[in-house]
């Protein structure tokens, strides 16, 4: 078993903002929970072309289960690829608790045509918000080269466990990077990643050592993330799990072999993507 722990650590990662021709999608209304909701795009009249890069511009107000506006997240599927279009490019997205919310990136694949499925969640258990006057802007373009964030290289994952250390020193993200092999449920082996260990001021990040995490491949694709391993257990730190998890985390998949980006952050930081 390989078991890779990641203390929390910090790096704030600006938005990218497109400015090239347009298409926006009409408006629509969602109620949405911390389960994906879906929305299909009409794509019939959108202009043939090549489309790069995105708005996306909600106007949120809270339902149920005392959400944050940070924690609102979305991704978007092209003709039923959960990953090939999504908000990502390693950037993440911190919002604040206004009524108005906007999100603008590129993609992490040229968009050329296909059908479109928005999918929105709330990232806290229970949670429930209206998203109104939902409005996708594609920009037209070619998405450049994948440029990967600064990070804490932690190398070739073997068995055993590997430890990476650094401090939070402001509300961001901190990025760390590793390479695998492939993590097989048939081969009964497992990658665990989480931040147990972790010492987090209370009042700073929630109720003290509260994190959150988002994996990502070396393009910029998102992977999964976690937030709790179990919230109403009271464990409010992260993991991700990939292989035979045996069950003890949240979430588990095989996971190829490759190089990968993981993103740590303190309570609340809401990635911008929907849970896998």
């Amino acid at each position: 078993m390989r078991n890779l722990t990641i203390m929390a650590v910090l790096v704030l990662i600006g938005a990218v903002m497109p400015v090239n021709a347009d298409y926006s999608f009409p408006s629509a209304n969602l109620l949405v929970d911390d389960h994906p909701q879906a929305m299909e795009l009409d794509v019939s009249t959108v202009p043939a072309g090549d489309y790069a890069s995105f708005v996306l511009t909600v106007d949120w107000s809270a339902v149920e289960g005392s959400p944050f506006a940070e924690e609102a997240m979305w991704t978007l599927e092209c003709s039923g690829l959960p990953v090939l279009l999504i908000d990502s490019r390693f950037n993440t997205v911190f919002q604040d608790d206004d009524s108005s919310l906007t999100w603008s990136g590129v993609f992490t694949q040229t968009y050329t045509g296909g059908s479109l499925t928005l999918r929105a969640a709330q990232q806290f258990q229970g949670s429930s918000a209206n998203w109104e006057n939902i409005t996708l802007t594609i920009i037209e373009g070619t998405v450049p080269p994948a440029m990967p964030p600064a990070a804490v290289e932690l190398g070739q994952i073997a068995s055993g466990i590997t430890t990476g250390c650094d401090t939070l020193t402001s509300n961001g993200v901190a990025w760390f990077s590793f390479s695998t092999d492939a993590v097989t449920t048939g081969d009964c082996d497992t990658l665990r990643i989480d931040t147990l260990g972790s010492i987090l001021t209370e009042g700073i990040y929630g109720d003290g050592n509260d994190t959150e995490i988002a994996l990502y491949d070396a393009t910029g694709l998102f992977i999964g993330t976690n937030d709790d391993i179990d919230q109403l257990g009271g464990e409010l730190l992260s993991m991700l799990a990939f292989g035979a998890d045996e069950g003890l985390a949240p979430t588990s998949r095989d996971l190829p072999a490759g190089t990968y980006y993981l993103a740590v952050a303190g309570f609340d930081a809401g990635f911008g993507f929907v849970r896998v």
